[in-house]
């Protein structure tokens, strides 16, 4: 991680495009972490790397992106 400029923080699944199931498969599927999944009103959000692990490597900025996959987003923590 110390080498990159930028990781992947978070994975947002949109609950209007993808019911739970749906959204473990895509996340599975696509070889990203399903071990921790917060739940708000309109996603769910798969962390892949907790906040203050980033924060202490230095990765103290975050920028939301959307996924190519409609539904998805990503937050990207960087430098």
């Amino acid at each position: 991680m110390d080498n990159k400029t930028h990781i992947i923080q978070s994975v947002l699944i949109d609950k209007n495009e993808y019911d739970l199931i749906d959204a473990l498969l895509y996340i599975l599927k696509n070889n990203y972490k399903a071990n921790k999944i917060d739940e708000s009103n309109n996603y769910f959000r798969f962390r892949q790397v907790e906040p203050v692990i980033l924060d202490n490597k230095g990765f103290n900025r975050y920028k939301t992106i959307k996924g190519i996959e409609e539904g998805t987003k990503f937050i990207i923590a960087y430098k």
